[in-house]
């Protein structure tokens, strides 16, 4: 019996880290269904844009443009409608 208490105390446990996930922000209930955030990236301007990936949130697009910058490279977010 005392895996039985473990196993109900360790979900106990995970309750306030999994409810994110079960529960989305304001902001991901107001993201409209079918937009993409895809970002693009470039080591200067005389180079070509690439795909670096596609998010379907903004503020992840927003990070990993953010990283891309700190790094030296033009970054942008481009919104695509599927």
């Amino acid at each position: 019996m005392k895996w039985l208490r473990t196993l109900v105390l360790a979900s106990a446990a995970a309750l306030p880290v999994l409810a994110p996930v079960v529960n989305p922000s304001p902001v991901q209930a107001q993201q409209p269904h079918g937009h993409h955030f895809v970002v693009r990236y470039r080591s200067g301007p005389d180079q070509s844009w690439q795909v670096y990936g596609s998010y379907q949130h903004r503020h992840h697009a927003h990070e990993v443009c953010e990283r891309l910058r700190a790094r030296g490279y033009d970054a942008h977010i481009h919104e695509t409608h599927r």
